[in-house]
């Protein structure tokens, strides 16, 4: 990655930023929450070169394990956990249990259950997912100037697929989009 962006290269601010946070979302991935970065810019007058030095101090690793996730990915549980940021590492590991359980609920799973157990920099978080549920029907009242039947049509991408609060929120808004343009 270094040697293809800035290696023989006209000096780029942007680029070299760009890296820097690229080593910091590696090293936040990987556990070191509070890594330390400086950059040491050495200018050599007779090459007309300019030499980068990144000092990286890790810190403690902090990690987060989960256990009994079998329906949705670790690296996407890993971003709700570092939603935080850097905190998360000062975040008790009952409440970052609360947002795993929060963000399961979006995706359909509303019975599950997260218990977490911490032991230093370690978290690990014991998921019990249960079954995704499934959108059976949706029940059209109220509506005046739009045909139901429009708006049953409309609900499609949810209705006899499992719960996705994103997908509800997208079909709630196309509704509400064509209810105001009707």
């Amino acid at each position: 990655y270094f040697d293809k962006n800035i290696r023989n290269k006209p000096y780029d601010q942007k680029v070299i930023d760009t890296i820097t946070e690229t080593i910091d979302r590696y090293l936040a991935r990987k556990g070191y929450m509070h890594a330390a970065i400086t950059l040491k810019e050495q200018w050599q007058e007779d090459t007309q070169l300019l030499t980068l030095a990144f000092t990286i101090i890790l810190g403690q690793k902090y990690e987060f394990v989960c256990i009994g996730n079998h329906a949705i990915a670790r690296e996407k549980l890993f971003e709700v956990l570092t939603e935080f940021g850097r905190s998360a590492s000062l975040v008790p590991g009952d409440i970052l249990a609360q947002e795993l359980e929060r963000f399961y609920h979006t995706q359909g799973y509303l019975d599950v259950s997260v218990r977490a157990q911490q032991n230093g920099g370690k978290v690990c978080f014991v998921i019990q997912e249960h079954k995704q549920c499934i959108v059976d029907d949706v029940v059209i009242m109220g509506v005046s100037s739009i045909d139901a039947s429009v708006i049953k049509k409309m609900c499609k991408k949810i209705v006899q697929h499992p719960y996705n609060e994103q997908y509800i929120q997208e079909t709630l808004d196309a509704i509400s989009e064509k209810y105001v343009r009707d």
